[in-house]
């Protein structure tokens, strides 16, 4: 039996009440779009600071990110455009205080802002930086290994931190990563910006020093609605009131390729299971830790969409679950990027792994890195064959549409002779 695509697509129609009267809508409507184009704003600045604010970013340029800015010629005047499409990079390292200026644009919409440091720098030239700017707008703002001068914050196994007071900068992001920064790093800026209008997607890639993850409860964010925790195996302990009170991020992920110890195993499991997820995303090492531990009737996650990805020399488990007790829509398997090619062979085995586990699923979906499978050869034999019922009619590699053959096996007749 081969079971066919049965693509499920969730629509949602809303619709606004009260057109009793049309024609008086119709009039509104007129005056709002009349008034919108009135007070349309500008796809560029005009300002007394676009020649110095091109300047700074020029001076934290090199070879891979030449850090100019966009810019159009209007009246023989060189302007920013507002929103910016290509990545710039801010390297404090490269800067002292007297090459910062008193005053940048700060009405830019970066698509992608860096800041990025490859030595070690006086923190008071990101805090004039962070005060020239007033306010950064930006899609995804990322602090990669900002290493402050005479810092020993990594020398200390677990650095004493307290929640900041002061406030210099307001940030606008729709997601912020944070790399290789040590937990006094990011307590300093914490003590730097403000985030409270910024509903966002936050990342955080765990060091050694962190210990707990007590740094979480100092982002004073509108919202976040997505957590990513990286690196997970460094930590001591996930403790934090983000995880513990909430108010909880619809979308969580944790990544980390080594297990952890046993106290943040279980820590892992009371979080997975305090709230239901709109987006589960965790290493195959964290779901056999659920799958031994699971408790009779009780799901391990609740989760629209589970993603499990594949730790580097992690096998497909054994043990699996009654099939009845994961809660799950969708189901997504993420073979890790230092995989240079996933076979006919690899995908099988994931599809005998999930028809075991799982039923019910809405959809399957495997993927991989870019190149680990051909494309081509994929689209020409998407057929996979299992000798278990699959636990979706909707399956997809690298969101190409494939098909499953259940095929049965004969029962062992043994001979009365």
């Amino acid at each position: 039996m081969i079971m066919g695509s049965n693509p499920v697509t969730d629509f949602r129609l809303v619709f606004e009440k009260g057109l009793r009267w049309p024609i008086i809508w119709v009039a509104m409507l007129c005056v709002i779009v009349g008034c919108a184009d009135e007070v349309s704003e500008p796809e560029y600045i005009v300002s007394p600071y676009t020649e110095q604010t091109i300047a700074f970013f020029e001076r934290s340029s090199s070879d891979d990110c030449p850090n100019v800015l966009e810019t159009v010629q209007i009246d023989g005047n060189r302007c920013i455009l507002k929103k910016q499409t290509q990545p710039h990079k801010i390297c404090p390292d490269k800067y002292t205080l007297e090459a910062v200026p008193e005053k940048l644009l700060s009405d830019i919409v970066f698509n992608k802002l860096v800041m990025e440091s490859t030595a070690q720098f006086d923190p008071a030239v990101l805090g004039k930086i962070l005060i020239a700017f007033g306010t950064i707008d930006a899609t995804r703002l990322e602090l990669t290994n900002l290493v402050f001068n005479g810092s020993s914050s990594d020398n200390d196994e677990h650095p004493q931190t307290q929640r900041p007071i002061a406030s210099i900068c307001m940030l606008n992001v729709k997601e912020l990563r944070l790399f290789g920064l040590s937990k006094s790093v990011i307590v300093w800026i914490q003590g730097q910006v403000v985030l409270s209008g910024s509903r966002m997607g936050l990342a955080i890639y765990c060091k050694e020093d962190f210990g707990d993850l007590e740094v979480l409860d100092w982002f004073d964010a509108a919202s976040i609605a997505r957590l990513a925790l990286c690196d997970i195996d460094k930590l001591d302990s996930m403790e934090c009131k983000l995880l513990e009170e909430g108010p909880f991020p619809n979308e969580l992920v944790i990544y980390g390729d080594i297990p952890t110890g046993p106290d943040v195993s279980e820590e892992i499991k009371q979080i997975l299971r305090r709230k239901i997820w709109k987006v589960l995303t965790i290493p195959m090492f964290v779901w056999n830790i659920l799958v031994k531990t699971f408790e009779e009737g009780v799901h391990p996650v609740i989760t629209t969409t589970l993603v499990i990805y594949l730790s580097p020399g992690v096998r497909m488990p054994s043990l699996v679950l009654k099939l009845h007790q994961v809660g799950a829509n969708d189901l997504i398997i993420n073979f890790h990027h230092t995989k240079e090619t996933v076979t006919h062979q690899d995908i099988t085995k994931v599809l005998d792994w999930v028809s075991r586990s799982f039923i019910g699923l809405r959809s399957l979906s495997i993927e991989t890195k870019p190149g680990a499978i051909d494309g081509t050869d994929l689209a020409a034999n998407n057929q996979f064959e299992i000798i278990n019922i699959p636990a979706t009619s909707t399956f997809l590699v690298n969101e190409i549409l494939c098909r499953v053959a259940y095929i049965r096996t004969q029962p062992l007749i043994t001979n009365p002779n």
